[in-house]
């Protein structure tokens, strides 16, 4: 006859307390640090970089890489700048999410595509120079990162994707390069310091909150579907679009 093992409160205890011995023996003797440290710096699967397991401040990516993997080094609060190689095609979805210490990025040449929320919460990311030719940047890829400023985005880009700078507090002025076809919703929504935003004619389509709760922008443009935008949405228009 087989003795069924009956689950009292008391045993339940014994167990967590066994567990619990076992955990804090493994983390006495060192051995989970040793298994953290034994693991390699850079985990790559092809050409794709899959883990960064390193907790150096200053990263350089090796040259042969062409994608950095989703979630590549989310959450590491030790980098402070990564130097990105011209193999390097795509940044995939959350690479650098909740690095808050991240303070320099510099991209690939070829950068073609960056994921979505893929700096999400960079916080100290700061001036960064996007290269010609990138013709994606997903939604929310850049979203609160209050430190971060650029001189201008690529002339390559198809839409302004929605959230893509949500809460970027730094943003002062924006000048939207031809052949941009849609500002989407909170592209630049809850930015404090966002003042002039310069909207070329191609754009066909403003999302009704795109610039959301950013109560100092003044949009420049010539376009008539973005001028009615403007006024329906209650925000100052000019029409010149010379940039100061």
């Amino acid at each position: 006859m087989k003795t069924k093992l009956k689950l009292t409160p008391g045993r339940i205890v014994t167990a967590l307390l066994w567990i619990a011995g076992i955990a804090f023996l493994i983390w006495r003797t060192g051995w989970y640090n040793d298994y953290v440290a034994s693991l390699p710096e850079f985990e790559t699967e092809g050409n794709v970089l899959k883990r960064y397991n390193g907790n150096s401040e200053h990263v350089v990516i090796g040259h042969g890489i062409e994608e950095i993997g989703s979630g590549a080094f989310a959450d590491n609060r030790e980098i402070k700048s990564v130097d990105i190689p011209n193999s390097v095609t795509y940044i995939g979805r959350s690479a650098f999410d909740g690095c808050i210490s991240l303070e320099s990025v510099s991209f690939s040449v070829n950068l073609k595509e960056i994921g979505p929320w893929a700096f999400y919460g960079a916080e100290s990311l700061g001036h960064v120079e996007f290269p010609e030719g990138l013709a994606i940047i997903h939604f929310s890829a850049f979203e609160d990162c209050k430190s971060l400023t650029f001189d201008s985005l690529p002339q390559s880009l198809g839409d302004m994707s929605a959230n893509v700078f949500k809460e970027c507090d730094s943003l002062e002025t924006v000048v939207i390069p031809e052949g941009v076809r849609s500002i989407q919703d909170w592209a630049f929504g809850n930015c404090d310091s966002l003042t002039d935003v310069y909207v070329p004619d191609t754009v066909r389509e403003v999302e009704e909150l795109a610039f959301e709760n950013s109560h100092n922008v003044v949009i420049h443009t010539i376009n008539s579907t973005v001028a009615k935008f403007a006024k329906e949405a209650g925000l100052p228009l000019d029409y010149d679009m010379t940039v100061d």
